[in-house]
């Protein structure tokens, strides 16, 4: 298994884009939003070589709920097949 793990938004206090990461080779994602969490998380995808941003769903672990934005800390999963 490979285990990738990276901070891609820290300590943010306004709106703005995070740190994009490669998934190439991965079958899923999971992220995790945590401490005092007050914001929208929007979950975007691109496919390689291209420079369209779409938005995606990620899936609540805690929930079970699939969302195209996260508004809690959790852990969420998105399919990157």
């Amino acid at each position: 298994m490979n285990d990738h793990r990276a901070i891609l938004q820290e300590s943010a206090s306004a709106a703005g884009d995070g740190t994009a990461m490669c998934v190439a080779g991965h079958g899923t994602a999971c992220f995790q939003i945590e401490g005092t969490f007050v914001g929208t998380v929007t979950w975007k995808a691109r496919l390689p070589g291209s420079s369209v941003w779409v938005t995606i769903q990620a899936t609540n672990l805690n929930t079970g709920a699939a969302a195209t934005t996260a508004t809690a800390a959790g852990i969420y999963r998105i399919d990157v097949r």
